[in-house]
């Protein structure tokens, strides 16, 4: 995306090595039949749609090409216990020399440190479901295996406090028919809400 009232200026890599243990056989299982499920479903809607499913398709090399050019950055935070990243001085310092407005997480466990208070505006971070009622991944999943008619978009602040960011915004929209469209659907809405609200800012 590009405009005149915005710039990224870096992109945060996570710059540890893999940890094995991420590949325990109960997490494979369910990684290998999520991609089975969706990739059944998107064979499926590219026969269906066909003409229209091309049309609507990103250009991924053209992003790619574009993200090439800005400064990478990798940061290397402690892990404490099983889901939280704690950064210290030395990734927050990192962070302090760019001078942002605001960090966007795509990325890491949750963050936990000083890091949180050094973008003027702080870390935004998206949750792909209503904060009050799915809190699990993978995005719009849940909503289609509990047959859910609203699925949610959260766009929030995030805090020392698990779930306790300041909500910037939220969406809600209609329950796709399939986790592949739910899932590229509610990806399309947070693009949305995140460039109206960057623009406000």
């Amino acid at each position: 995306y590009e405009a005149d009232w915005c710039d990224i200026v870096a992109l945060i890599h996570d710059g540890r090595k893999k940890n094995k243990n991420l590949f325990k056989i109960n997490n494979l299982f369910n990684k290998i039949l999520l991609k089975i499920i969706f990739f059944i479903e998107e064979r499926i809607i590219r026969f269906k749609l066909k003409k229209n499913f091309n049309e609507n398709k990103i250009d991924k090399n053209q992003i790619i090409e574009k993200l090439e050019g800005i400064e990478k950055i990798f940061l290397n935070p402690k892990e404490k216990g099983k889901y939280e990243d704690y950064f210290e001085e030395n990734d927050c310092k990192k962070i302090e020399n760019l001078n942002l407005d605001v960090l966007l997480r795509h990325n890491f466990k949750i963050i936990k440190g000083e890091i949180l208070n050094i973008p003027k505006n702080g870390i935004w971070s998206f949750h792909h479901g209503d904060n009050e009622v799915n809190r699990g991944g993978p995005p719009g999943f849940w909503e289609i295996i509990f047959n859910q008619p609203v699925t949610g978009v959260t766009l929030q602040i995030l805090n020392n406090q698990l779930d306790g960011g300041e909500i910037i915004e939220k969406g809600f929209y209609s329950t796709k028919k399939s986790f592949f469209l739910n899932q590229n659907f509610i990806y399309e809405k947070s693009v949305e809400i995140l460039l109206k609200n960057l623009k406000l800012l």
